[in-house]
This record gives structure tokens, C-alpha cells and sequence, in this order.
């Protein structure tokens, strides 16, 4: 499995001879020109424009951009509703969270969840997340980093890739975040990972991995 990071939300995903796409952005809301890109596979976690340029992505993709399961050569996806905030989505409206499961890897793309915290009945649905991409800044969110560190002590991801930050509406985080979780990150441009570079020891420290864009 490869891993870009492609800057706010939108990530590049290789896998089983396969490309997903999650939340590309567009231009005039990020302020970074988006990556364009042929897919098999586009998520999007809700109808913002920070995550819903379905049209940038080139090919004929499935997409998928609410609650429900497919399957596609191998690689399980399951998206699942929760809230872009704290008051059952009346502020923000609804995110789906996304499962993908492949290669014996299991990836959590958060979207813009704004729930203060995980309930418990979505973290028996999430189970044991290898890598978790989770969301660490929000002008929607008052204490993003405090809660996004309270949801990853929560869920105890084996990797934590950190993302929604470093663009024109959110240009700190991530070095307080960083400082905030007590983890010295590692610092690529794209993650290559097997199943057998994860760690399946309970006791091992969870890695925080910085994707340049």
C-alpha cells in the first residue's frame, strides 16, 4: 500500500493494482491547486468544497459519498455516518467516516468528524485501526488538537498519519500537535507499508508519520 498525501483531506491511495481517491479539494476554498489523477475508487466524506471535488478526478471512478459497503478487487471499503460536530450535526451537518480495508491493512480516513469523542458502539464498528488519518485543526472545532489527541487515545491506531492542516484556513497545528502528543514524527513524502511492517505488539509505540505534500 502507497500513501500520498495531497495536502487539507485529499489523499492518494495505491493499492491491489488499484487507486482511491478521499476527498479531493477545490482550489478556491484550500488555496492550493488540487493533484489531478485517474482513480478507480473516489470517497468523499461530505458535500463541503474542502472535500467534495468529485469532478477533478479523472477515469471513471466508483464513488461513493455516504454510508454503505462495497468491495472492489480485493479492497473492502465501509463508510459510516457520524457528525461534523458536537450537536448531531444541526451546527455542520453529517461526515462519513471511511474503512478500507486491504492488503491486511486496515486505514480509517476520519473526513471532518467534530464529535468531541468516539462513542463506543463506532469503536467497536472501527476495531483495530492500523493507520488512522485523522483531522487536527478546524475552524469548526474550538479545541481541535486537545479532542483529535483525546480520539487517537481512543481509538490506538498503530500509525497516525495527521491531516486538515497547512492550508489558507488552517496554517498552524501541526507543530502543536506534534508537541501535544509526545511523538518525535517521521517525515516522508509518501508511505510505502506491508502488513509486515506493522507492529502487532500491544505495547509498541504508536508512529506518527508526517506526509510532505
Amino acid at each position: 500500500m502507497i500513501i500520498n498525501w495531497l495536502s487539507h483531506s485529499f489523499f492518494k491511495i495505491e493499492t491491489q493494482n488499484k487507486i482511491i481517491a478521499i476527498d479531493p479539494f477545490y482550489e478556491n476554498n484550500i488555496g492550493v491547486k488540487p493533484s489531478r489523477f485517474k482513480a478507480d475508487i473516489l470517497l468523499s466524506s461530505h458535500d463541503h468544497e474542502g472535500h467534495n471535488n468529485i469532478d477533478l478526478i479523472m477515469g471513471d471512478p466508483f464513488v461513493l459519498k455516504t454510508p454503505g459497503e462495497i468491495e472492489i478487487n480485493g479492497i473492502f471499503i465501509k463508510g459510516i455516518e457520524t457528525f461534523h460536530d458536537n450537536n448531531n450535526g444541526s451546527n455542520y451537518g453529517k461526515d462519513t467516516i471511511f474503512i478500507v480495508d486491504s492488503e491486511n491493512i486496515r486505514l480509517v480516513h476520519l473526513g471532518d468528524y467534530g464529535e468531541k469523542k468516539i462513542k463506543d458502539d463506532l469503536l467497536e464498528k472501527l476495531g483495530n485501526v492500523d493507520i488512522l488519518l485523522i483531522p487536527i485543526s478546524g475552524k469548526y472545532r474550538t479545541q481541535a488538537i486537545e479532542e483529535s489527541i483525546g480520539i487517537i487515545r481512543q481509538i490506538e491506531p498503530r500509525i497516525i498519519i495527521p491531516m486538515h492542516y497547512g492550508n489558507k484556513q488552517e496554517k498552524d497545528g501541526l507543530e502543536k500537535f506534534v508537541k501535544e502528543i509526545g511523538i518525535t514524527p517521521e517525515k516522508l513524502d509518501k508511505l510505502s507499508i506491508k502488513r509486515n511492517n506493522i507492529s502487532d505488539d500491544e505495547d509498541a509505540q504508536m508512529q506518527l508519520i508526517v506526509l510532505q505534500n
